[in-house]
């Protein structure tokens, strides 16, 4: 399942703003200061626990088939892709 029903209606975006994982920090901060609350640091929880390892490591033909069936919205409205090391 995803969260698509969340943020998603006709195949199209119903949101004003996402907080992207991949800029986790910046968005959170825009979102805080677009709702008036001071920056707010984040903690770094787990940071460097897949130290050395790109992210396409983790993933072979059929996981890859398998993300892209079951996340096509984001793939789609994000510009997602899988990229090589």
């Amino acid at each position: 399942m995803t969260n698509d029903r969340f943020y998603v209606i006709d195949n199209e975006l119903c949101v004003d703003f996402i907080i992207r994982y991949e800029n986790l920090s910046g968005d959170f901060s825009e979102v805080s200061s677009r709702i008036g609350l001071d920056n707010i640091d984040l903690p770094h929880l787990k940071s460097g626990f897949r130290k050395g390892y790109h992210y396409s490591a983790y993933y072979n033909e059929q996981s890859k088939s398998v993300v892209a069936d079951r996340h096509s919205n984001d793939i789609r409205l994000f510009g997602y892709r899988f990229e090589s090391e």
